[in-house]
């Protein structure tokens, strides 16, 4: 928990304190520095508030992890999903994404997606509510999404005996494989 919050802080306002934050998070500098650019009288209030904001988020970061589903979540979610949308045994969905970046400067080319710019590949499973209960980013966008897949830890996930996959599935795009507790859509190739 953070700590009771000064008068003098409770002024300024909750989006400069966590742009100042983010500021100097990605940037070497002092708070003197700091304080400076952000308008603050002195460099002790610009600490103050960078350290409360990372203390925050610290707190919550605790509560918001991404956790695997437990049997009993994967029934409930599956239930909502049927009643919501009509499809039984859902336990979620999952996807890719690309998450645009800078590239290294050696490798560069592997970084460069389809859509010709450069990414990290993010493969993510979402629950009924779209809150993540897998995330994995350890690829480069020019990788198809059916090799993340293979390449992150959630194949093992799927067979392993915390998923009943007689009962459970998830719901993937075509660019997936047909797999124990993971249904892709039909290839009619004619």
């Amino acid at each position: 928990m953070s700590d009771p919050i000064p008068s003098k802080y409770s002024a300024i306002e909750v989006h400069k304190q966590v742009l100042m934050t983010v500021w100097t998070l990605a940037n070497q500098e002092v708070f003197r520095s700091i304080a400076d650019r952000f308008g603050f009288c002195n460099r002790g209030m610009a600490h103050y508030c960078v350290m409360n904001t990372c203390r925050r988020i610290r707190s919550c970061m605790y509560s918001n992890t991404v956790t695997w589903p437990s049997t009993v979540e994967c029934a409930v979610t599956a239930q909502e999903i049927e009643n919501r949308y009509g499809f039984p045994g859902a336990a979620g969905c999952l996807d890719g994404c690309h998450v645009p970046i800078k590239a290294p400067a050696a490798d560069r080319d592997s970084y460069v997606n389809r859509k010709g710019f450069t990414s990290l590949n993010l493969l993510a499973v979402c629950d009924e509510n779209m809150k993540f209960v897998f995330a994995y980013s350890d690829c480069p966008g020019s990788m198809h999404d059916a090799r993340v897949l293979q390449m992150s830890q959630l194949v093992e996930k799927l067979s392993s005996r915390t998923f009943d996959t007689e009962r459970h599935h998830f719901l993937g795009d075509a660019a997936y494989p047909l797999l124990p507790g993971l249904m892709v859509p039909f290839r009619d190739n004619g």
